[in-house]
């Protein structure tokens, strides 16, 4: 397994206890991880950054848009 993921940090970005990227053997999640890097990958087109951990798909998280306003 990745160190980053044994820290919960998968591209920059914490991951909460309950998500789960990797199976026993080591292979990826692949519904989980093709979803993460998908909208990691819109943040950093964006230049957004995320501010918050992220828990499950559903579940709102805090970026900062890098617009001057508050992150939201």
């Amino acid at each position: 397994m990745e160190q980053q993921q044994q820290e919960g940090i998968y591209r920059g970005i914490k991951l909460a206890d309950s998500v789960k990227l990797y199976k026993k053997d080591g292979s990826f999640y692949k519904k989980t991880k093709k979803g993460l890097d998908s909208f990691l990958d819109l943040l950093e087109e964006k230049s957004h950054e995320v501010l918050s951990k992220y828990v499950k798909i559903m579940d709102k998280m805090l970026i900062d848009f890098k617009c001057g306003h508050k992150p939201h």
